[in-house]
């Protein structure tokens, strides 16, 4: 599959201060997700570091498909080979909370599951924001 290189010119590379795929990527739906940043960066114009367009870029690279995969109601990646399956603890997680199928488990869906606040070790927290790293989400 021949996608378009989120490469940016040298002078849109920025400085950035929060975490990006360079930095994470979600545990599953990879090339989706890279996809998604791309387009969305370009639809708003929004700058890309060097070292996040790398990241995209090897993802992509690797990719059949940028399509987000499902089965049995839980994603399921199109990710490149080797980038490494997806537990059932963690299949059961998405296909429990993940509400709007885009393999993040959000507060407003963990509240309405009334599993708020999560903890590290539960099985939600990998596939949610813990922007303060405290270890617990939805405080």
């Amino acid at each position: 599959m021949s996608s378009p290189s989120p490469r940016p010119t040298t002078a849109a590379c920025a400085r950035r201060t929060h975490r990006h795929a360079a930095e994470w990527l979600p545990p599953r739906n990879r090339c989706w997700f890279a996809q998604r940043v791309v387009e969305v960066r370009r639809e708003y114009r929004l700058a890309i570091d060097c070292r996040e367009a790398d990241a995209l870029e090897r993802v992509l690279s690797g990719c059949e498909s940028t399509e987000m995969v499902f089965h049995g109601g839980a994603a399921v990646s199109a990710d490149p080979p080797g980038s490494g399956g997806m537990s059932s603890s963690a299949a059961d997680a998405l296909a429990s909370w993940d509400d709007n199928r885009n393999g993040r488990i959000s507060c407003k869906e963990a509240r309405r599951h009334r599993i708020a606040p999560v903890r590290r070790g539960h099985p939600a927290y990998p596939f949610m924001r813990d922007g303060d790293g405290d270890g617990v989400v939805c405080e």
